[in-house]
Order: C-alpha cells, then structure tokens, then sequence
C-alpha cells in the first residue's frame, strides 16, 4: 500500500523531524492552520512531492 496524499488534521501542532522521511510515493499534502512549525528533514527523500499547500503562519526550522 502506498500514500500518495496527506491530509493533516485540526488540532496538529507541529509536524516532526523526519515525520515523512523517504516517503517516496507521497505526491501532496495539505497542513491546517493550526500548524505552526515544521520541523527540519520532515519531507526529506520524498521524491515525487508536487505540491504543499501550507497555512500563512508557518515557522520551518532549521538547525545550523
């Protein structure tokens, strides 16, 4: 079974390192308002990624 689309609930926060990690087949993904960080590497290796949809209030970590 592959996903190849995600749809984050409400009432997420945040999306965690590496959450997504070579989730090769994932093709898009829609994250709510409620979401406020992404954490670095959360959609590492995913190749076929076309598309993110995310809300106005977004803050991506990086870690130097």
């Amino acid at each position: 079974m592959f996903i190849n689309s995600v749809f984050i609930g409400s009432g997420v926060l945040s999306i965690g390192d590496s959450i997504f990690y070579n989730s090769i087949n994932l093709a898009t993904i829609t994250i709510p308002n409620t979401v406020t960080l992404i954490d670095q590497y959360a959609f590492y290796g995913c190749r076929h990624l076309k598309a993110i949809i995310l809300p106005n209030n977004i803050t991506l970590s990086s870690h130097n």
